[in-house]
C-alpha cells in the first residue's frame, strides 16, 4: 500500500446541529465518529477513525489496518473567485430545518441557503446577472450528491461598475445527518453566462462551517 504521511491531528469534536433528524453525528477528538441523540445517550457509529494528510485530504482509517479516502477535495474552503470583471465569494452557508413529532411518527424537512455577494470592476460595463435560470447553477456535494434548487433571489439585478449586491440560491435538503455521514463539502457549480466571465465558477464550502436554523414553520 501506498505510504502517505497522515497528520493524526485530532478532529475536535463537531457539533454540527442537524434538527431534521432525532440525531446528530459528531467527531471526537481521537477521530472517531459518534451519535449523539436527543435523550442524552450516545454510542460510537463505527470503530473507524478519521484522520487529516498533509495535503488536506480526509482519510478513513479503518479498524482492519486498511485507510481509504473519503473525498477526492481537499478539506479547505474555495469560497472566493477574482476575475478582471467579478469578485465573486460565497459569504455563508445556513440549514434549515423543520421538525415536527406525530403521534405516529415524524416530519422532517430540510433547505439550504448559500448567500453570495459579487463585485463590480470600475472597468467593466454595468452586468446583468442571468440569475433567473436555474440550470445555470448546480449544487452538490462531495459524496456525488445533487440538490433541486428552490429559488434564486433576488431574481434580477442591475450592477454598476464599481457596485456591488448579494444574492441567495436555495435549495432542497441538506449535506447533513445520518444518511450524509463523511460528506465534507458543499459544492456550488455557476455556468460563465451568469456573469459573462471567461470560465465556469466552482465554490466549496465546509459542511462543518455552516450555520444551523430551526424553523418553527414547515417549508
Amino acid at each position: 500500500m501506498k505510504r502517505t504521511n497522515i497528520i493524526l491531528t485530532a478532529l475536535t469534536v463537531s457539533f454540527f446541529s442537524y434538527h431534521a433528524v432525532s440525531d446528530t453525528i459528531a467527531v471526537a477528538e481521537d477521530g472517531r465518529q459518534v451519535v449523539l441523540a436527543d435523550n442524552g445517550s450516545w454510542k460510537y457509529l463505527s470503530k473507524d477513525r478519521f484522520a487529516i494528510t498533509e495535503k488536506g485530504f480526509r482519510v478513513r482509517l479503518k479498524g482492519d489496518g486498511q485507510w481509504e479516502p473519503t473525498d477526492n477535495l481537499p478539506a479547505k474552503n474555495a469560497e472566493q473567485i477574482v476575475t478582471s470583471r467579478v469578485d465573486v465569494s460565497v459569504k455563508s452557508v445556513t440549514v434549515e430545518s423543520y421538525r415536527k413529532k406525530l403521534l405516529k411518527g415524524t416530519i422532517s424537512s430540510s433547505q439550504t441557503v448559500i448567500d453570495m455577494s459579487l463585485t463590480l470592476a470600475e472597468s467593466s460595463a454595468a452586468l446583468t446577472p442571468t440569475l433567473n435560470d436555474f440550470n445555470l447553477f448546480k449544487v452538490s456535494d462531495d459524496k456525488n450528491k445533487q440538490y433541486s434548487i428552490v429559488s434564486i433571489t433576488p431574481s434580477e439585478a442591475l450592477v454598476e461598475p464599481s457596485g456591488s449586491f448579494t444574492f441567495s440560491v436555495r435549495v432542497k435538503d441538506s449535506p447533513t445527518g445520518l444518511l450524509a455521514v463523511g460528506t465534507q463539502q458543499l459544492l456550488l457549480h455557476i455556468d460563465a453566462k451568469v456573469f459573462g466571465t471567461p470560465t465556469d465558477l466552482q465554490f466549496s464550502s465546509l459542511i462543518d462551517d455552516a450555520k444551523a436554523i430551526r424553523r418553527d414553520r414547515p417549508f
